[in-house]
């Protein structure tokens, strides 16, 4: 160690840079930087991780790779697992496929639990380029649906199909099997607000 104006103790080891400032010669200590974080240590390459954050993304589903065994959901137009639904009734009906297969309709037999892992064993669906898809239904008096949706209306769509439906357990009025039909009914009418909501059938 040496001593340095009045006493100032250097380490001759640190980094230091002369500065020259009214003829007086001073020492300008720096203290060691912290390394920048890289980017990529936080951000996931596909951008499903949000930057900073440790809060896991999942990647959107591939339509023509549903996952296997998951409940009734997509675009929020879900039934299963709703805080508005009755559970001494979900997931006890099951209900019969008409999708189209070769002329005739499947009728393997379908519960609210298994309909993407339905479709993704027994019916590969074909997407457009602009992200939409004809049903193949077969309807009972006029054969093939023939509807071309969105993606995104898959679940709806099949729904109407199958016939399920949701009934408030106040005023007993039914709708299509969706989260957002069940939570608008309890919005817009008071009586309903603290209903629950029973799955049946047509």
């Amino acid at each position: 160690m040496t001593s340095f104006n009045n006493d100032l103790t250097i380490d001759p080891l640190e980094d230091r840079t002369s500065v020259v400032m009214a003829d007086v010669t001073t020492r300008v200590l720096h203290a060691p930087q912290p390394q920048c974080l890289c980017l990529d240590a936080i951000c996931s390459p596909t951008g499903n991780q949000a930057i900073g954050l440790n809060i896991f993304r999942p990647p959107a589903p591939i339509f023509n790779h549903p996952q296997p065994h998951r409940d009734l959901r997509y675009d929020g137009a879900s039934y299963s697992g709703s805080s508005h639904v009755n559970p001494s009734n979900e997931h006890n009906s099951t209900h019969p496929c008409r999708w189209h297969n070769k002329g005739t309709p499947c009728t393997h037999e379908l519960t609210s639990q298994n309909i993407f892992a339905h479709f993704h064993q027994y019916h590969p669906i074909d997407v457009d380029s602009d992200e939409s898809f004809t049903c193949s239904w077969i309807t009972p008096h006029a054969g093939c649906c023939g509807k071309k949706l969105k993606v995104d209306s898959f679940t709806r769509h099949i729904i109407t199909h199958i016939g399920i439906k949701f009934r408030c357990s106040v005023c007993r009025k039914r709708m299509a099997a969706r989260n957002d039909l069940a939570a608008k009914h309890r919005r817009r009418r008071a009586a309903c607000a603290q209903a629950t909501f029973d799955t049946i059938t047509k």
